[in-house]
């Protein structure tokens, strides 16, 4: 059983510890770039070391504008980006980037199921984890994100009005028929310059 136990120990230990060691590039506000090995904490606060050996700094968006990840033969880049939602800039993921610029943002939410019927099944019922994906799109001359909804056809219009063929499509509904990413993609071919 100790033996057992230990093992459950060492798993868990090294995992933290993997979980810590992503290769990453840290983005500074001017231009500055810092290889090394960093983690996004749940504060949306970058902890970053330039070797495994050392402690890990916590960087914030005063001095950093984002993080590259390498690791799974693809990069994942996240940026500091103010929204409407909060005051302070969020770390969000870069989908797309062009004239327009995709970011996304995964919330996680634990999901319970209320049983009050009765007293012996009074309290909740954990259920699992929802995962909430929110799209934000963004100019390179504004200063806040904006919340990239498919339904909100007004908001998108204007958004996109100095694109005529972008535009046309929101019009005649036909843009229902194209993701959000392919709609942006499609704004930074033909309207990108």
């Amino acid at each position: 059983m100790k033996k057992i136990l230990i093992f459950i120990g060492c798993i868990i230990f090294t995992s933290n510890i993997i979980s810590q060691t992503q290769k990453a590039s840290l983005i500074f506000l001017d231009g500055d770039v810092l290889e090394g090995y960093g983690v996004i904490t749940k504060d949306n606060k970058i902890k970053f070391r330039i070797s495994l050996d050392e402690k890990p700094d916590v960087w914030d968006n005063l001095i950093v504008r984002g993080i590259i990840f390498y690791g799974f033969e693809k990069e994942e880049e996240y940026e500091y980006i103010y929204t409407k939602i909060k005051k302070e800039p969020e770390l969000l993921r870069v989908v797309l980037k062009g004239k327009i610029t995709l970011y996304e943002r995964k919330r996680f939410f634990k999901v319970y199921r209320l049983n009050n019927l009765n007293d012996e099944d009074f309290g909740n019922s954990f259920l699992g984890v929802r995962e909430n994906i929110d799209l934000f799109i963004k100019r390179d001359n504004e200063e806040i994100a904006t919340l990239y909804n498919r339904t909100m056809k007004r908001s998108i219009q204007n958004y996109f009005k100095d694109c005529d063929v972008i535009f046309d499509l929101i019009e005649s509904n036909e843009y229902r028929k194209y993701s959000r990413e392919k709609l942006v993609k499609n704004y930074n071919i033909f309207c990108g310059d």
